[in-house]
């Protein structure tokens, strides 16, 4: 597939990505700083405690919450190279993305 884009929408396009990358990579150190913490402190009372139940659900919350942490890690890495490519292709460097301002 082919699409034309005039330089004002590369960067765009370019900008737009790299905020999606930040998006993507602030909930997963959200949830590898926070989430699961927590979740390893909950686990550690539920076993002390003796709560089988609880602690098969916080089980299931940590496999989840570490899968969505690879998840988004691999999502990081697939949108920085889309966006390096989509630079590379339209001839867009980083002073052109990330303008000095000259006030």
């Amino acid at each position: 597939m082919e699409l034309q884009v005039n330089e004002k929408e590369a960067l765009l396009i370019v900008t737009a990505l790299g905020t999606y990358q930040n998006r993507v990579g602030q909930h997963t150190s959200w949830d590898q700083r926070k989430r699961q913490p927590t979740l390893r402190a909950r686990l550690a009372d539920c076993v002390t405690i003796g709560d089988d139940e609880e602690a098969k659900a916080v089980r299931k919350a940590l496999a989840k919450t570490k899968r969505r942490i690879e998840r988004g890690i691999n999502l990081g890495l697939e949108i920085s190279a889309l966006r390096e490519r989509v630079k590379a292709e339209t001839g867009i460097t980083d002073e052109k993305v990330n303008p000095k301002d000259d006030e």
